[in-house]
């Protein structure tokens, strides 16, 4: 088992998103991503690229992984709140006719537009994951030169997966709900524009009709989207954990890993509506770790640590290191710190705290702190000492995220 941290993160080893004549890029399981080429005039990325800059970004907490946002938002809810606004109406009215062409997404228009930005010590990126509150989201990554890495899809459960865009600043690529993406920022500063669209009749509320609409034909990726909606009572579905199960096992039992790794977790924590079942909950997350699905592999990696499986655990939580799971890059420099189910490396192993803690992740700074301090008392002490973590490598209430 290789210890050393993963070396995707150079612009050198990344793969980049192949378009086709027509614009449309595979993203898998009848998935697309859409590039409209200059379809951002120069001075529409320059009034845009200099309000992202000059502003003062809100430091609320993403939904997605709970760290401050760093954004801003141009129009919220189909109201307008920055003056930049009235110099983007071509241009707003240009990517509503792409979504609505490419997309069918007739009546469109962008009820939400932010700017983003990820720079260092703030924000390098964000996790994998799905778009709920727009039925198409368009990006247009405004100073491409001045970064690497950037917006990536991803084709299936495992992050080797990836594919990054790389467009200029006139280019706005564009995807439904369905697509899995995220962002990655190795080196630089980077700033984008976002445009989420919906029915302009459903701008001032958190409807999304569309996932019930899909869901209902089969679709596992709206389905899987039903299942999260209801499980945490977000954008216009009432919290209902029956609902969350039954949609969600309608699209594990199709393969989703997402919503295999979700129903897992439900079902060894239990709550109202749901029984708890652990063997049930980790068969499921199980089957999403297999697939290589990053959350699921960290989760088997904290049941492992729980009973004792040390080279169980270390298995499980490498890849999702690898993947850039901050929680999982902690706990696997705690195992490589201590030798527990892999040879001790605390180079490496600091290496991995490093990595986890540039994330923001309190703990694996205040473990490496103390490895730290530890490597000092060494030079004069030949005595193995034990890194304590100060926080346990099992805690039960990580499990649902």
């Amino acid at each position: 088992m290789s210890t050393a941290p993963a070396c995707q993160d150079t612009a050198a080893t990344l793969q980049y998103v192949q378009f086709n004549a027509s614009g449309f890029a595979d993203a898998g399981e009848g998935r697309t991503a859409f590039v409209s080429r200059a379809l951002a005039q120069p001075a529409e990325v320059e009034a845009l690229l200099e309000t992202a800059r000059e502003a003062e970004m809100m430091d609320e907490l993403d939904s997605v992984d709970g760290k401050p946002a760093h954004e801003m938002y141009l129009r919220q809810y189909g109201v307008d709140l920055h003056p930049v606004v009235s110099r983007l109406t071509s241009l707003l009215h240009r990517v509503a006719r792409t979504a609505n062409d490419q997309y069918g997404c007739t009546a469109c228009t962008a009820c939400n537009v932010l700017l983003r930005r990820y720079r260092p010590a703030e924000r390098r990126g964000i996790p994998p994951h799905n778009d709920r509150n727009a039925f198409v989201t368009a990006v247009a990554q405004l100073n491409p030169d001045e970064f690497a890495g950037g917006l990536y899809l991803q084709r299936t459960a495992r992050a080797a997966s990836r594919e990054y865009f790389a467009v200029p600043a006139s280019d706005v690529i564009f995807h439904k709900y369905d697509l899995r993406h995220g962002v990655d920022v190795f080196e630089g500063s980077r700033y984008s524009a976002v445009f989420w669209m919906k029915d302009r009749r459903l701008c001032g509320s958190y409807a999304s009709p569309w996932f019930l609409q899909d869901a209902v034909l089969g679709n596992a990726h709206a389905q899987e989207a039903l299942s999260e909606l209801y499980a945490k009572g977000w954008h216009g579905h009432a919290a209902d954990m029956r609902a969350a199960i039954k949609w969600g096992t309608l699209a594990a039992e199709q393969g989703h890993a997402a919503a295999q790794s979700r129903l897992g977790r439900l079902y060894l924590m239990g709550t109202e509506g749901v029984p708890k079942d652990a063997a049930l909950g980790r068969w499921w997350v199980q089957k999403a770790a297999d697939q290589g699905f990053t959350e699921a592999e960290y989760v088997m990696g904290l049941m492992s640590a729980g009973a004792g499986e040390w080279h169980a655990a270390a298995r499980w939580f490498q890849p999702a290191a690898q993947a850039g799971h901050a929680a999982a890059q902690h706990k696997y420099g705690l195992l490589l710190c201590n030798g527990d189910g892999v040879p001790m490396d605390r180079e490496s192993g600091a290496e991995w705290l490093e990595r986890a803690a540039e994330q923001g992740h309190a703990e694996a700074e205040r473990d490496l702190t103390q490895l730290r301090g530890m490597s000092r008392i060494r030079r004069h002490n030949s005595n193995h000492q034990e890194i304590t973590p100060t926080s346990k490598i099992v805690d039960a209430g990580s499990i649902i995220t």
